[in-house]
């Protein structure tokens, strides 16, 4: 039967028995390995009789897919991941858009095709926990005496006054603020 193929890869074409064999690019043997389009004959020979028969073979190239890198999302923000719009994709969860909207951790998976080629890829998704920061309603303390302002819980801190620690002591009136992150996940609060 007329048949496809990806691209990179080959079909065998066998003519069955026969004597004499004579394919349509020169070859004399039983079996000829076809990796390009196009169309192929064979002339056989068994005694006096003689037999041709003729195959189509188109060849596809593999679809392009690349989800991108490896990555890390924010516990609260959903993540986007975008493909060409002008191929049709099926996704780890049975949806086919061109994206695929990710709220938790995981790996997740795409394919697409071309005629018999196949394309999948795959992106694995880490989760990092935002950071709360919440200082409460603004406060009025007696002089003298000191507040502690605490950010919770983070990878790192940055203080209005440049101070790097989870919490700082307050003797003096102002606005103070913090910015309080785990890799890429910020969040921030003032008082």
């Amino acid at each position: 039967s007329d048949t496809s193929i990806c691209s990179g890869t080959s079909f065998t074409l066998y003519a069955g028995l026969a004597e004499t064999y004579l394919w349509s690019n020169g070859i004399e043997l039983p079996t000829i390995e076809v990796s390009n389009s196009g169309i192929y004959w064979v002339q056989t020979t068994l005694g006096q009789c003689i037999g041709s028969d003729t195959v189509s073979v188109i060849s596809y190239l593999f679809p392009e897919l690349n989800l991108g890198l490896d990555t890390t999302i924010c516990d609260n923000q959903p993540f986007t991941i975008s493909l060409d719009t002008a191929q049709t994709y099926t996704w780890s969860d049975g949806s086919i858009n061109s994206f695929l909207i990710v709220n938790d951790a995981g790996i997740y998976w795409a394919e697409t095709s071309n005629g018999p080629c196949i394309t999948r890829d795959s992106i694995d998704i880490a989760e990092v926990i935002t950071p709360q920061v919440n200082f409460g309603d603004d406060l009025n303390a007696c002089f003298g005496e000191t507040v502690t302002l605490n950010a919770g819980l983070a990878s790192s801190y940055f203080w209005s006054d440049s101070s790097s620690l989870s919490s700082i002591l307050v003797s003096s009136p102002g606005l103070y603020w913090v910015e309080a992150s785990n890799q890429q996940c910020i969040d921030s609060d003032s008082i």
